[in-house]
């Protein structure tokens, strides 16, 4: 019987896959690890960071969060009176109105956590506040419009201070207080900056004297207004008093509006 060949060829081993198609069950393994553990890594430093600013650091961040703010309050001026006790020269309670801008932007509220109907509060609040002025001390809208909503400067600086109306009665400012506060809107503050009033007009003007504006007072952020000639200026020392002054709640955005304060009296001038 004769046997069979086998078709030519048969005997070959299958050709071995090219190097670049094997692949290898443990790499994907490999890489998996790797980068679990710059995960885990990743979340050891940032668990380490959060320890270090809300345990260890805890105290410098809540420094940084509320910077104490200072104010100088200004005395009230000595009065002035002739032998019969009859007043010459007095001053009458009084303050500069002024406006933080960028907390009437937000109404006093952190911009990230305004809910829409905060936000269409907070857009309405300049010219609200701009009309009640204009209703209470006159001058132009514009004017306090534009004050209130310039946040920045030309050169970029964040405007956290501007003057709105110098010398405003107390009882003037207190309605235009109740009024805005009422209506829930912030941003306001108030400079003490007493009038001094003459009763009787210019009777004995040469001898009271008159006051005078002092850039220096202004500069040491002291009531400005001192002593120019006559009485006023002999006897300025006395006259003067001893300041007094507000330390409050401030954050890097300026004044906290409903922030505490601790307050040293003034004491009049005698």
């Amino acid at each position: 019987m004769m046997n069979r060949r086998q078709p030519h060829g048969s005997s070959r081993r299958p050709r071995p896959l090219p190097r670049l198609l094997q692949v290898k069950v443990a790499a994907p393994r490999r890489r998996i690890m790797g980068l679990l553990v710059v995960f885990v890594g990743l979340a050891v430093i940032l668990a380490g960071r959060c320890l270090y600013v809300q345990g260890l650091d805890l105290a410098g961040n809540a420094a940084q969060a509320l910077m104490p703010g200072t104010y100088t309050i200004p005395a009230a001026r000595g009065t002035i009176t002739d032998r019969n006790g009859q007043v010459m020269a007095e001053s009458v309670p009084a303050v500069n109105i002024t406006a933080d801008p960028t907390i009437v932007a937000t109404n006093g509220l952190a911009e990230e956590s305004m809910s829409k109907k905060n936000k269409l509060k907070a857009q309405a609040a300049p010219g609200i506040i701009a009309g009640v002025l204009q209703v209470y001390l006159g001058g132009d809208f514009q004017t306090y419009y534009d004050k209130l909503t310039t946040t920045t400067t030309d050169a970029g600086d964040v405007i956290r201070y501007t003057m709105l109306a110098r010398t405003v009665l107390n009882s003037v400012d207190l309605q235009i207080t109740d009024y805005l506060g009422g209506l829930g809107y912030v941003g306001l503050f108030r400079e003490q900056a007493p009038v001094r009033n003459y009763p009787n007009g210019t009777t004995a003007a040469n001898v009271l004297g008159f006051m005078t504006y002092s850039d220096d007072l202004e500069k040491a952020k002291k009531y400005p207004w001192t002593g120019g000639e006559g009485l006023e200026y002999a006897l300025n020392t006395g006259l003067t008093g001893v300041d007094g002054e507000e330390v409050y709640e401030s954050s890097p955005y300026g004044r906290i509006p409903t922030g505490t304060s601790v307050v040293k009296t003034a004491s009049q001038g005698v």
